[in-house]
């Protein structure tokens, strides 16, 4: 055949079947029901892959589909006129077609020894090894003994035997596997043995023949050579009935898969034909046309959808299913780092793997159950993407909803400072004072009694004479890309004749109270000359603490071990502001928790039924307790929840539970309660 000749019919006569048979899903697809109840949980969704297109991966009216026994899929891209091969997760192997070669493959099919049989609308059956290399051909267009016409069905039985749906010959041919004919039957009609347009075949571990006979809406059994056995599935509105079923696998155990494509479902039968299940084929497209099913041997079942995807089921039973999806805590911002829990699955698993996306694309690396956004990613949705896994299940990834990241917020730490001699034709310098996060780029603006001097936006500035009896200082704005900008303004200088004489401390600040968590520091500000005002800023090993700028300071979980010491600026109108620090106090020990009322029990003391622990009364506040039940003596294994039911074991014993409290920085604290009489 030539290839322009080829190319033709590929173009007009196959696609006009095809395409007719496409245009018939949006006109049968009114006509059904708006639900179908299935008769057993279906299998669940794991995988989808493809797409419309003639790239790698991509299909145009992909038809048939076939599982090899390395569980590779081959795909019949009907439209791109090759074979396509995946491995069982959907990762591209290989492809072998084009026009001369495969005008229109339809149907695939695959046997024990690796070799892949393809038959091609106007050429008949091709066969092939697994990597595209021609072996042998066979069917030229006819209607005598071993000739096909408009074949559109092909399957390998386990003895090695290839059987062709012989569409427009209404009929069923048998072949040896290099394509020796062996018997044939059928013939046009409704009655047992015949058929209208056969399409779908498959063949079980035991050699029985399952032919889609599609304009008559059912399914035939036969023997290996013909002898009808048995049909189902006539046409309608009930599961069990088809609407124009096609494609057909058989698994290990002898269930029927049929791919009903007008009516976008799989149906699943047992080996005598009882309908098992019944399945809807989502893609996200608004019609849906599975006319492609193949079974591995894992059970897992592979779909073809013409209008361009290829999907995989498994067992629901073989799968982790996500009850509760994941959740970004809190509001992500620029510099903050924001956590994800993982969701509730079924069942539940044993570990967990994290992906953070951002507008839909991965961020590299992002693979923790925190994620800090950087600048990039300030006005991007971030999502996670949260995989559950568990022995001897299929994993399952499932995404958070997205929340938009914030811009992050830059915060002064120290205030900015002014030195220099504060008088006409002085200069003063500014430093631009402590920020976070780290990284940021100072702006100054000089303000004159809180105006602001124009020009004045270096770091420097030199006073004059119509400064005399005002008070000076600095703006100083800190920005960063990804973070909303922040302000913050030195104390002020008063200008004289002579210049601001400096503050002088005369004793050294002191800090007083014991150093723990939660314990608070008072600070006296040293004796100065002269005496003035003070502003404080608080120390942990040297360092200023953010936000801790009163007379007084309680340490927090994040200084624990650390040494505080509080450093006083004093100020006074016509003098220029002094520094001086306290000395250190020892290290922060942890905090003491203190129980005021004991924990206690509550409920009725029989067997079957459930105690209560009040875990009684603490200090401070913001704490997270801990329960560990006990028969007697002896800790009751697993028995570390809230309440506990009481089992048989503990009958004629005395029950009590203990209570642990916690809290960063602080020592935990256990205490019991007191027992409960004997249980009965």
């Amino acid at each position: 055949m030539s290839t322009v000749n080829a190319a033709s019919r590929a173009g007009t006569r196959s696609r006009l079947i095809l395409t007719s048979l496409l245009a018939g899903v949006s006109l049968l697809t009114g006509l059904l029901p708006a639900a179908w109840a299935a008769p057993s949980d279906p299998p669940v969704l794991v995988r989808t892959w493809g797409g419309s297109g003639a790239g790698e991966g991509q299909f145009d009216f992909p038809y048939g589909i076939a599982v090899g026994g390395a569980s590779d899929v081959y795909v019949a891209d009907t439209g791109n006129h090759r074979i396509q091969r995946f491995t069982a997760e959907g990762e591209f192997v290989g492809q072998w077609g084009g026009t001369d070669l495969l005008p229109a493959p339809v149907a695939v099919a695959t046997d024990e020894t690796g070799y892949v049989y393809v038959v091609d609308y106007y050429l008949g059956v091709l066969k092939f090894t697994a990597s595209g290399a021609s072996v042998a051909s066979w069917g030229s267009h006819g209607s005598a003994e071993g000739q096909l016409s408009g074949a559109l069905g092909i399957a390998v039985a386990p003895d090695g035997s290839v059987y062709v749906a012989d569409s427009d010959n209404d009929r069923v041919q048998k072949f040896t596997s290099s394509g020796v004919f062996l018997a044939g039957w059928g013939s046009a009609g409704s009655a047992d043995g015949q058929f209208s347009s056969p399409s779908g075949i498959a063949v079980d571990t035991s050699g029985k023949v399952y032919v889609v006979d599609t304009f008559n809406n059912r399914v035939q059994k036969f023997t290996s050579s013909g002898g009808f056995l048995a049909r189902w599935n006539v046409e309608g509105d009930l599961d069990g009935g088809t609407v124009v079923p096609h494609g057909a696998a058989v698994d290990a155990a002898g269930n029927l898969y049929v791919a009903d494509a007008f009516s976008s479902r799989i149906q699943q039968f047992s080996i005598t034909g009882t309908l098992v299940s019944t399945w809807t084929v989502p893609n996200g497209t608004t019609t849906t046309a599975p006319f492609g099913v193949a079974v591995d041997a894992t059970g897992g079942i592979y779909v073809s959808d013409f209008h361009g995807h290829v999907q995989k089921f498994v067992a629901r039973d073989s799968v982790i299913v996500n009850t509760v999806p994941p959740a970004i805590v809190g509001t992500p911002s620029v510099g903050a780092q924001v956590a994800s829990t993982s969701g509730s699955w079924d069942p539940a698993p044993t570990t967990f793997a994290y992906q953070w996306v951002v507008d839909g694309t991965v961020i590299a690396g992002a693979t923790a159950s925190t994620y800090t956004p950087g600048p990039a990613d300030a006005g991007r949705a971030l999502t996670v993407w949260v995989q559950a896994r568990k022995d001897g299940r299929e994993p399952r990834w499932a995404p958070s909803a997205s929340k938009v990241v914030q811009a992050g917020v830059v915060s002064n730490v120290e205030l900015p400072t002014i030195a220099g001699a504060a008088e006409p034709g002085g200069t003063l310098t500014a430093a631009a004072g402590s920020w976070t996060p780290s990284g940021t780029s100072p702006t100054y603006q000089w303000l004159r009694n809180g105006g602001a001097i124009s020009g004045a936006t270096a770091n420097s500035h030199t006073l004059v004479a119509g400064d005399v009896g005002t008070t000076v200082s600095v703006r100083v704005t800190a920005s960063k890309a990804g973070f909303a900008p922040a302000s913050a303004t030195s104390s002020g200088v008063v200008v004289s004749e002579q210049g601001g004489l400096p503050m002088t401390a005369l004793s050294q600040p002191k800090v007083s109270g014991t150093p723990r968590v939660g314990v608070r520091l008072s600070a006296s500000p040293g004796t100065w000359n002269p005496a003035g005002s003070y502003a404080y800023q608080w120390q942990a090993n040297g360092s200023a603490i953010s936000g801790a700028t009163g007379s007084t300071y309680t340490p927090t979980a994040g200084v624990r071990g650390m040494r505080i010491s509080v450093r006083v600026t004093a100020s006074k109108g016509g003098y220029a502001t002094g520094t001086a620090t306290s000395a250190q106090t020892g290290a922060v020990a942890a905090g003491i928790l203190t129980n005021s009322a004991a924990p206690s029990v509550t409920g009725t003391r029989h067997v079957g039924h459930v105690l209560t622990a009040n875990r009684g009364t603490w200090t401070p506040g913001g704490l997270t307790y801990r329960y560990q039940w006990f028969r007697g003596s002896t800790a009751i294994k697993g028995a570390t929840a809230r309440t506990l039911k009481l089992p048989a074991s503990t009958r004629g014993h005395k029950i009590r539970v203990r209570v642990t409290a916690a809290r960063a920085g602080y020592t935990s604290l256990a205490r019991y309660s007191a027992y409960t009489v004997a249980i009965r």
